[in-house]
This record gives C-alpha cells, structure tokens and sequence, in this order.
C-alpha cells in the first residue's frame, strides 16, 4: 500500500492526506477486480496520543492522529475495512509500530547510528545531532516484523487488524545511550537540533501485541541490543556518503 513520509506529510499539510486515500483507493478498487491472494494488504495507522498509565495500547483504541502523516494512515486502514466489508475483498490490516534494523533508513534509530558512524570517522566533531529524547517508543526489528507479516498471510484472519510491534517503550534518550556506549569513541554529546523537532509528537507510542500472538505466536526473537550491533556493524562497512550528517 502507498505510504506517505512523515516530513513530507508536515511540510505539505492536509492536502497530503487526501491524495494518499485516493491513492490507496485506487490501489484497493484494482485490488478487489483481481482474484489473486489479498491476504498481503499492509495497512498501517496512528493512535496518536494516548495515556502512557494505560499501557499498551490496543487495536480498538480510538484513532486520533496528531499530524497528517497519521491521518492518511487512518484513512488507508479505514478503506481497506470499507472493502472487505462493502465488497468482500480477503484483506488484513496490520497496524506497524516503530521498526528498524540493518538497511533500514529513515527512522530515529537508524539516523543515531548512522551519525554515530559519522562521527567515529571525524575526530574533529563531538556533537551527534538529535531531536526530542523524551517519548517513548518501542521498537521491533525488521526481520522479526518481516516474519510477523508472513505469519499474518498464513493464518491471519481476513477483515481484522492487528498490531505489529516491540515489547518494551524506551525513552529516545535510553536509546541513544545504547548507541553510544558501542560506539568507538567516547566524547560524542547529543545536541537539540531544532530542525529535527515535530510540532506535535505523541508522547509513547506503545503496542500490544496480544491479538497478533494470540492468531499467529509470533514474538520478537531479535533483542534491541542485538539490532544496534547489526545495524553498526552494517553501516560501518558503508562509505561516508551514506552516512547521515
């Protein structure tokens, strides 16, 4: 399914929103033509804030998105609802929490280690460029996620969402620490880049993961600390132009 990036969504505003609806609405009406196996569709949404006293949140929590990115999220899930119960089309929503791993780009995790990298090839420069180190997020790592969505396509149940996400709500902060502390040097400090700040970020973003264990017995096996090995051991053996700055 199509996927709108977070930047891009607040940069462009609301308009973002309808364009990736209709996209999605195409993508589901040429869907529901073909006879093939629809047991792939990956649908993902934005709870937005939530109480960090409840726990983890659940697949019938109210969606409330804070920012455009979310609510083209909602609007994907609630299309491919619409055509599983309007025209019967086999389609399974999966709700995709914070992810990441060796490869993967674009999330607070992979951009800690990868200027981590940078710097351990600078002497010159100490500061490792952040944003808000005070929510919370859990991470799963993309091949247990990987494995969770194949599961879903064998014994998921057409027409129900689940949540796909890690275990444990980590402070930004606690995160960065664990990067650091395997990194090479050990006079790298986080500065507050404010470019790097959301107008409106949620707090936690916290998943439970009961209904997707329940139907499928997936659970993470891939421990956070494992995935912050493999993803500097992958980056390291990159060049300087794939590292961000």
């Amino acid at each position: 399914m199509f996927s709108l990036g977070f930047a891009d969504s607040i940069s462009a505003r609301c308009s973002i929103s309808p364009c990736g609806a209709e996209l999605s609405d195409s993508v589901l009406a040429a869907s529901d033509r073909d006879t093939g196996d629809k047991r792939g569709r990956r649908i993902s949404a934005e709870y937005g804030a939530i109480d960090p006293a409840s726990g983890p949140i659940t697949e019938s929590a109210p969606l409330l998105p804070l920012h455009p990115y979310g609510v083209s999220k909602v609007a994907t899930d609630l299309l491919a609802y619409q055509y599983w119960a309007g025209f019967g089309l086999d389609a399974i929503r999966v709700r995709i929490f914070n992810c990441t791993g060796p490869r993967k780009v674009g999330d607070a995790l992979s951009d800690f280690v990868r200027r981590t990298v940078w710097l351990e090839r600078h002497a010159e420069a100490h500061a490792i460029q952040v944003g808000n180190l005070e929510t919370r997020r859990t991470i799963v790592d993309v091949r247990d996620l990987n494995r969770g969505l194949i599961l879903l396509l064998e014994r998921g149940r057409s027409g129900e969402v689940y949540n796909l996400g890690g275990p444990t709500a980590y402070s930004m902060s606690t995160i960065l620490s664990q990067v650091l502390e395997r990194s090479t040097r050990r006079d790298i400090t986080p500065e507050i880049d404010p470019r790097l700040l959301r107008p409106t970020d949620e707090p936690i973003i916290w998943a439970d993961c009961s209904k997707l264990k329940s139907a499928t017995g997936w659970e993470p096996m891939i421990l956070l600390d494992q995935t912050i090995e493999d993803m500097l051991g992958y980056w390291r053996q990159k060049p300087a132009r794939m590292l961000v700055v």
